[in-house]
């Protein structure tokens, strides 16, 4: 059975777990159900964000539920995509590297913002889809 964990972030900047649920199977039935039921419990207050991996069927169920509610793509997800991405670049090392120094280093959305346009620029990375 899939477990679907609900996490939160504390005053301290502690992850907290909110609550968590069973699921008989990884539809977006099953997860439109599991948020309208953890929506129930939270006094029908949506959450402002809600970060998950990409899988569509979550997405489909939060953009049902939550409607209102920012989605972002959870970091660790993305970055252990960069092999199966990235591998085919003769610079693959270097652009593994400096893409995480990027994600993990920059202080501020516009240091990361130029610092990616440069990264894109140096390892001729426009135009291909990954």
């Amino acid at each position: 059975m899939p477990f679907a964990p609900f996490v939160g972030v504390n005053h301290h900047g502690h992850s907290i777990l909110l609550g968590c649920g069973l699921l008989s199977s990884e539809d977006t039935s099953s997860f439109i159900w599991l948020f309208e039921c953890w929506l129930r419990c939270m006094s029908n207050k949506p959450p402002e964000g809600i970060v998950t991996d990409q899988c569509k069927v979550k997405q489909n169920a939060i953009q049902c539920v939550f409607p209102n509610t920012r989605r972002r793509w959870c970091l660790w997800h993305i970055m252990k995509q960069i092999p199966e991405k990235l591998q085919r670049f003769g610079q693959y090392k270097d652009i593994k590297h400096m893409m995480k120094t990027m994600v993990y280093e920059s202080s501020t959305v516009a240091k990361f913002e130029r610092e990616w346009d440069g990264f894109v620029t140096k390892y001729e990375l426009g135009g291909h889809e990954c």
